[in-house]
């Protein structure tokens, strides 16, 4: 005995949307299952210790080397900044926020000064910290540029072009205009920074890579693509009790037209 044809008709549209919503979540469940059967077995396979240093993956979390890393040498030596820590070569000396000004050599190479934009750092001769400057102490800034005349220390302020040079006396703490012939000041010049030093001082910065584990709840968890992927797992969640109840009718319903 045929069904009415308006049955047929009713059902349709059910078959069409479950099977359109089926296909949508079968990428989501087959992501689920997998990065799920992983996770439960991240102390056997030691998922947590794996660590992931593609680039690719680092740029996607918003971690990438810094691009044209350049340094200021002094001494055979190269003063570097990466994000908030400053570096003698690979050793890290100190913590500014501000830009690297430059670097100079005083007392034949026994004491180091490195200028941040509104700090100076005075190391010794074992690159070891000495005292630490800043607005407190009087110094002129922002700086702008660091140098050397007549064997002193001198700091520029304001611009490149129309520097108010002062002259530095850092044992007594005074900041005075610069006598004598400004323009002889020997500045302290950026240049690129060692192929071999930039590529250690970026691995510093990004860190080994991510681990195996928190790419995988990341994954799990929607967070890969951010803040709203949660929200985006919440309504797989929906789909999935949705393709449960329709289903469900349409086995009741096709139960119903067989019997």
């Amino acid at each position: 005995m045929t069904q009415p044809p308006h049955r047929d008709k009713a059902i349709s549209p059910l078959k069409k949307w479950h099977s359109r919503l089926g296909l949508t979540a079968a990428i989501f469940v087959l992501a689920l299952a997998l990065t799920g059967f992983l996770l439960n077995h991240v102390a056997d396979w030691r998922l947590d210790d794996r660590l992931i240093s593609s680039p690719l993956v680092l740029e996607w979390y918003g971690i990438s080397q810094p691009h044209q890393m350049r340094s200021f040498a002094v001494a055979e030596q190269f003063i570097s900044k990466v994000g908030e820590e400053v570096f003698l070569n690979a050793r890290e000396v100190a913590h500014c926020s501000g830009e690297l000004r430059g670097a100079v050599a005083l007392l034949s190479g026994k004491m180091l000064v490195i200028a941040c934009e509104n700090e100076l750092f005075l190391l010794d001769q074992n690159h070891e910290m000495i005292e630490r400057l800043g607005i407190s102490q009087g110094l002129p800034s922002p700086l702008r540029r660091i140098g050397i005349h007549n064997t002193e220390l001198v700091l520029a302020i304001g611009s490149d072009s129309h520097p108010d040079v002062m002259g530095a006396d850092v044992d007594n703490l005074l900041w005075t205009p610069l006598s004598g012939d400004a323009g002889a000041v020997l500045w302290s010049v950026s240049v690129p920074t060692p192929p071999a030093l930039a590529d250690l001082l970026g691995k510093h910065f990004v860190g080994e890579g991510i681990s195996v584990e928190r790419l995988l709840l990341d994954i799990h968890s929607g967070r890969i693509v951010g803040g709203w992927g949660v929200y985006m797992v919440d309504l797989m969640a929906i789909l999935f009790v949705v393709l449960a109840v329709t289903g469900c009718l349409l086995w009741y319903r096709q139960g119903r037209q067989q019997g």
